[in-house]
């Protein structure tokens, strides 16, 4: 893009170019009567109300500054809205882990019961037997 152009069509005419890259704004001022430039081409007019435009620099700014303005909000946004998805998703396993631990407790209440139970019927068993045994004696 050309910012500015200087001193008319004499011969030490100059032109202001800039350009973008990488992300990185570059501007150049080029002789227009160079021997180094072989021909310049017009690609593209615009309709301009200044004869400099050395506003742009100050615009292209502006703009970046604003998308990354809306890049930030985004980005935060999509945080929040992850650390909300993994919150909910810490709370099921717990709920889950709390769920299968509960069925284990229950599990080896049941276990303890039934061994008691075992326990007390081998026990009255032994007495009887004992019982028995002391009355063929007699």
């Amino acid at each position: 893009m050309v910012l500015a152009r200087k001193h008319g069509n004499e011969p030490g005419a100059t032109i202001t170019v800039r350009k973008v890259t990488k992300g990185v704004g570059v501007e150049r001022i080029f002789p227009i009567f160079s021997p180094v430039i072989d021909k310049i081409e017009i690609i593209k007019k615009g309709k301009v109300r200044r004869s400099k435009l050395y506003h742009i620099r100050e615009k292209v700014s502006r703009e970046i500054r604003r998308q990354m303005r809306k890049a930030m909000l985004v980005n935060t946004t999509s945080l929040s809205e992850i650390q909300k998805k993994q919150d909910e998703e810490e709370k099921e396993k717990a709920e889950a882990l709390k769920k299968e631990q509960e069925a284990k407790a229950k599990e080896a209440v049941a276990a303890e019961e039934k061994k008691t139970e075992e326990n007390s019927t081998e026990n009255t068993e032994d007495k009887k037997e004992d019982n028995v045994v002391v009355e063929k004696k007699d």
